[in-house]
C-alpha cells in the first residue's frame, strides 16, 4: 500500500459534510479536519471529526489496520454513549 498526505487542515464547516470514518455528517459551523491523500495512486479528500480523526489515529499506533472501510466506524462520542466499540 502507497500512502502520500498532502494535507489534514482543522477548518470550520461552511457546508455539510460527511464524516469519512463515522458516515454521520459534520454540520455547518462544526469543527472538522480536512485530509487530502493519496492512497495507491487514488487521490482522497476526506473530511472528518475531530473525535474520529483521533479514533483513527489511535487505532493506527496501537497497532491496527491502516485500511478501513469507509462510514463503517462508530462516532467516538456516540459509541461511548452506547457501549459500541471500535475494535
Amino acid at each position: 500500500m502507497s500512502y502520500h498526505l498532502f494535507s489534514c487542515d482543522e477548518k470550520q464547516a461552511r457546508t455539510v459534510h460527511r464524516c469519512i470514518w463515522c458516515g454521520e455528517t459534520v454540520d455547518k459551523g462544526e469543527r472538522y479536519f480536512r485530509e487530502r491523500s493519496v492512497s495507491d495512486g487514488a487521490f482522497q479528500n476526506f473530511a472528518w471529526h475531530p473525535e474520529c480523526k483521533q479514533d483513527q489515529e489511535d487505532d493506527i499506533n496501537s497497532g491496527g489496520d491502516c485500511e478501513f472501510i469507509a462510514h463503517s466506524a462508530p462516532r467516538p462520542e456516540r459509541a461511548r454513549a452506547t457501549g459500541e466499540s471500535n475494535g
